[in-house]
């Protein structure tokens, strides 16, 4: 039994296929990724019974700090808040989870 070499030629070509398809991948999927979260920015603004319900369904002294008005500034305003008011205000649940977001950032 002869020993199988493969050429030289074919491990690039093998390797250039690879690298293009990588970044053929993440080009696409940053792409799709941007686009629901720019959905996400402007249909939260258009139903806050979903994405908003403690802004207004609790009483005012448990109601969260309200949110800039603008398309992206929840996020700035997500770090901003103190975590004592936020324990306070929206639960021991959100509040971990924004801490997990926090550190992940």
């Amino acid at each position: 039994m002869a020993p199988s070499f493969i050429p030289e030629d074919n491990i690039q070509l093998s390797s250039d296929v690879s690298v293009k398809a990588f970044t053929s991948s993440l080009a696409f999927n940053s792409g799709i990724g941007i686009a629901i979260f720019v959905a996400f920015c402007i249909v939260r603004h258009w139903s806050k019974k979903i994405y908003q319900p403690r802004t207004y369904l609790v009483n005012k002294d448990l109601r969260p700090p309200e949110l800039p008005p603008g398309i992206f500034t929840f996020v700035t305003a997500s770090f901003k808040v103190k975590d004592t008011e936020l324990l306070d205000k929206v639960g021991l649940d959100a509040y971990m989870f924004l801490r997990f977001l926090r550190m992940s950032a």
